[in-house]
């Protein structure tokens, strides 16, 4: 949006100059783009929101400048009398959603010349080139009032009437800028009675533009279907003046008002009288909208509290009329040129952007505190990330399931599942009292669909047990994880990861048993403190078959509110050593019954120096190892923080292990 600082003062008349002017329209939330001289005047480029259609006329930024300075606004007259009592021009609109307002204003012996030299400075210090009086005009009033306009050689009019239609099929038009558009059934056009005489909202055509031999004009005002204006705007890649104020919304006031506007100039500066009434057809009727505004839900808002008449005097200024006052709230009508302005919410934000943002004071109105934290968030987050790394993805299963289906997976309660619901069929009233089942269940049918493109999947949910007293079930956090074609180390390693990147240590997995799991392929894994957390293993043929499985996948079930317990989440950093490291690796045969887990507690427990990591790397049975006996390996990392560890320091370490595991688990140092 372009205006001159002269043209604005036509309206309101502002002690400011142009640099605090464009800083107070800035401050006020309508930004100003660039401003320069353009001869003796000053040009401002606003850069106007879609919300603010208002804002695309002079005087709409007259309005803004007067609320903002206190100045009086001046809006422009329209005064002009008519010439006899001519028939009035026929206007047919043929479809009234996209048309609703139409007005034709003829105005006969018009002579068209050059514009005064005042209206080209104007047009030129925006941008516009001077045509003609006529045209320039028409121009003029766009950039006044926002309402676009159009005035046709009425004598070029075939029929001599104005058809609001949409477009024929392979109808084609010459418009103003000499190019041929073809047009479509989805566009609108102004025609007369054979052809289409204009695009409408869009550009006028050639045939009827006004030349220096027009005599007799039909000014056109009107109001279009914003949506039908830009698609037509877009589809043919032709943008105008009309069409951007079209496609923000024209108000129907304004489609009188800019015709009034531009018949009074035109009848000043090109001669000629209105022949008969303004041609109005005014397709549907607008209901005026009010808003209830009340003065302390502003208050409440903001923060501050707009004394009365500063906030009447806002309102006002704004367009708003009181049309009902109370003492506890205003009852306001908007005006037609803010569309933008519905709700009670509207009025307070545009009561704050005039008051000024920066003269509210800044307070802290909520308490402030840091969040901590959640230890089993934090827990199950870790839990989720280590499992979708290793390429498991999660599930959410139904928490009721049949108790057949149940049997045997007992790894939390022994007693029956809960019934919760009762009356309700087996299917859907027993909770569940383990998590694999379902995860089996998701298997299963993946089996029946031949989907084989997800094996692996685990879930974080509750399990329910029978409670006491007046407690139904009592309830637990557990994590489930199912492998299809994995196993049970497999599982183990995942875990030993989650419970690694949890900071929980001293875990142990030995083999056990359980009713539904394979007897030489189950592990129960236990805390550092001797409470058991969960168990892993492969699921019997007998618990396939019952589940109707063609394979024995790999499970596992964890305590998760054990893991929360005992997670260690904090952080701890020290300095990195700069000293190389020395690996050793050591290997044992030992007896068939060790863990890797007894031996790794043994060591930790002897607190080597300079240890800085253990780990498993192999076991195996048969071969040179004695019937019972297994091999049984692992690696040692040592470095120290200040200095170069010796071969005598590190062996001297590496000897006293030796004699603890050789010792306490009757271990042979494998030296062959």
């Amino acid at each position: 949006m372009k205006f001159t600082y002269n043209w604005l003062h036509d309206y309101c008349k502002c002690d400011l100059t142009p640099e605090a002017l464009a800083n107070a329209l800035s401050m006020r939330g309508v930004a100003v783009e660039d401003f320069h001289n353009a001869g003796d005047d000053t040009c401002f480029v606003l850069e106007i929101t879609a919300n603010r259609p208002d804002l695309l006329s002079i005087t709409g930024v007259a309005r803004e400048v007067a609320l903002l300075t206190g100045s009086q606004l001046a809006l422009p007259k329209s005064d002009f009398s008519r010439a006899g009592a001519d028939k009035p021009f026929p206007v047919i609109v043929e479809d009234k959603n996209l048309c609703p307002r139409y007005t034709g204003q003829a105005i006969k012996n018009v002579k068209v010349a050059p514009s005064p030299d005042w209206l080209k400075k104007r047009l030129e210090a925006i941008g516009l080139r001077p045509v003609n009086n006529i045209v320039d005009i028409t121009n003029y009033i766009l950039y006044e009032t926002g309402q676009p306009l159009h005035a046709f050689d009425m004598d070029k009019l075939i029929g001599q009437k104005i058809i609001v239609r949409p477009a024929k099929k392979d109808e084609k038009i010459i418009a103003i800028d000499g190019k041929t558009y073809s047009l479509t059934p989805d566009m609108l056009v102004i025609a007369d009675e054979k052809r289409p005489v204009a695009i409408a909202g869009v550009m006028g055509g050639l045939e009827t533009e006004v030349s220096m031999s027009t005599k007799n004009i039909l000014l056109e005002s009107a109001c279009f279907d914003l949506v039908s204006i830009r698609r037509t705007s877009r589809k043919l890649a032709l943008s105008s003046d009309s069409s951007y104020r079209f496609e923000r919304g024209v108000t129907y006031e304004s489609v009188q008002t800019g015709s009034e506007r531009a018949t009074a100039l035109i009848t000043e500066l090109a001669g000629g009288a209105p022949s008969g009434e303004l041609v109005d057809v005014n397709c549907i009727s607008r209901e005026k909208h009010t808003i209830k505004f009340r003065p302390a839900r502003a208050k409440k808002v903001l923060g501050i509290d707009l004394p009365a008449d500063h906030l009447r005097k806002i309102l006002t200024g704004l367009g708003f009329a009181i049309v009902h006052e109370t003492p506890v709230f205003y009852e306001l009508e908007a005006p037609c040129f803010r569309p933008d302005c519905r709700d009670e919410i509207d009025i307070i934000e545009e009561a704050a952007r005039i008051y000024g943002y920066e003269n509210i004071p800044v307070s802290v109105t909520l308490p402030m505190a840091i969040a901590i934290e959640n230890k089993s968030d934090r827990v199950d987050e870790i839990t989720r990330s280590v499992l979708s790394g290793a390429g498991y993805d999660e599930v959410m299963t139904n928490s009721f399931i049949q108790p057949a289906m149940q049997k045997d997976f007992d790894f939390w309660s022994k007693d029956g599942p809960v019934n919760a619901l009762e009356g309700q069929t087996p299917s859907d009233k027993y909770l569940r009292k383990a998590l694999s089942p379902a995860l089996l269940g998701v298997i299963k049918a993946n089996e029946d669909y031949k989907e084989t493109s997800a094996e692996r999947f685990f879930e974080i949910a509750h399990v329910y047990f029978a409670g006491s007293g007046e407690n139904m079930f009592s309830e637990k956090t557990v994590l489930a994880i199912c492998a299809k074609s994995g196993d049970i180390f497999e599982l183990k390693g995942v875990m030993r990861e989650i419970f690694d990147k949890a900071g929980i240590a001293g875990v142990s997995y030995k083999f056990g048993r359980h009713s539904c799991l394979s007897f030489d392929e189950t592990m129960v894994v236990t805390l550092a403190d001797g409470r058991p957390a969960g168990v892993i293993g492969k699921i019997t043929k007998q618990a396939a078959d019952r589940l109707e499985l063609r394979c024995m996948p790999a499970i596992c079930e964890i305590d998760m509110e054990l893991l929360y317990e005992n997670a260690g989440l904090a952080r701890t950093y020290r300095k990195f050593s700069r000293f190389p490291a020395v690996k050793r690796d050591l290997a044992f045969v030992i007896d068939k019954a060790v863990q890797w887990s007894e031996i790794e507690a043994a060591v930790r427990a002897g607190n080597p120096a300079n240890l800085e990591e253990l780990s498993f790397f192999d076991a195996f049975e048969g071969g040179k190892i004695p019937q019972g006996k297994k091999n049984l390996a692992f690696s040692l990392q040592f470095r120290a923080n200040d200095r170069t560890l010796s071969a005598e320091e590190v062996e001297r370490e590496m000897q006293k292990l030796v004699s603890l595991i050789t010792g306490k688990f009757g271990a042979v140092l494998r030296t062959f």
